[in-house]
């Protein structure tokens, strides 16, 4: 028979517990309503250890979630002050490049201003130099057409140029004293003609000879020259004495009647009837010669 000694626990009927030691033997010999009052207790005690552990997993378990909501709540609160500090920190960047930005903008704005300026400056006086320019040169080219336009006009009636001016002749229809010859020549912006040489003296006799009237031995035209009694000689029209020139045959006579000067010259070749001839200015001849410069002004 087994021996062996078990603890026992168990409570009286009054309900008072005691302790002692039993053998197998001695529990199996124990009553039916001993064993279930003894089992119902164990059940008992049991409910209450296993009320006792569901409890203590329950606090575990909120002493858990807590303690992880509030290192949530830390972890969020610290992620949200990093946040705002980095958020602060990329806006003073953004910043401080807006405002490296603005400044470099603005120097690149007045650099091109100034750029531009200098440019419109530069481009106002170059044109004004060349307005300036084209204002001059179409002076000129104007000046010039003019110039050449009356100089063209002058080469028309010219009959030849001799020092710069232009000569020619006038013959009207019918005889005129010297004072019709002069207006005639002043008509065509001149005035009637000096002698300035002996060459010229001939070319002038050329064109005399060559315009005679039909029919007429000689040909006679007014000058704008002078008798000078006193200095028995002959005075341009500027009072300069005229050079020394050939004579028609049996003049001058040196009379106060005799002031005008004409030129003579025979029709069909030189001849010693060819000379200058002291005549009266009421004197009727064939014409005059006229005298102009080439510019258009008269001397």
């Amino acid at each position: 028979m087994n021996s062996a000694k078990y603890n026992v626990y168990e409570n009286d009927r009054d309900g008072k517990d005691y302790q002692g030691q039993v053998t197998l033997s001695e529990c199996d010999q124990r009553s039916p309503e001993t064993k279930n009052m003894i089992i119902e207790r164990r059940k008992e005690r049991c409910g209450k250890i296993a009320i006792v552990i569901s409890c203590l997993t329950i606090a575990a378990t909120i002493v858990g979630f807590t303690a992880i909501f509030v290192l949530h709540f830390k972890f969020q609160e610290a992620w949200y002050r990093e946040s705002a500090k980095m958020e602060r920190q990329h806006n003073a960047t953004i910043q401080q490049l807006k405002d490296a930005n603005y400044q470099e903008y603005v120097k690149v704005e007045r650099r091109y201003n100034a750029t531009i300026q200098q440019l419109k400056d530069a481009n106002y006086q170059a044109n004004k130099e060349m307005r300036s320019l084209i204002s001059s040169k179409s002076s000129g080219i104007t000046s010039f057409i003019e110039e050449n336009h009356v100089r063209r006009e002058l080469l028309d009636v010219c009959d030849f140029i001799y020092a710069g001016k232009c000569f020619f002749l006038v013959m009207p229809v019918s005889r005129v004293a010297k004072p019709e010859a002069e207006a005639e020549c002043m008509q065509r912006g001149s005035h009637l003609a000096n002698i300035y040489s002996r060459l010229h003296y001939q070319q002038l006799q050329s064109l005399i000879r060559s315009r005679s009237p039909i029919g007429s031995k000689h040909n006679h035209v007014w000058t704008g020259m002078a008798m000078d009694i006193q200095a028995r000689g002959i005075r341009l029209s500027n009072s300069e004495l005229a050079p020394s020139l050939p004579w028609y045959p049996g003049r001058p006579l040196f009379r106060a009647d005799l002031i005008a000067v004409r030129i003579h010259a025979n029709s069909a070749a030189p001849a010693v009837e060819d000379g200058v001839f002291d005549e009266n200015v009421a004197g009727g001849l064939y014409g005059g010669l006229c005298e102009k410069y080439l510019h258009g002004t008269s001397t």
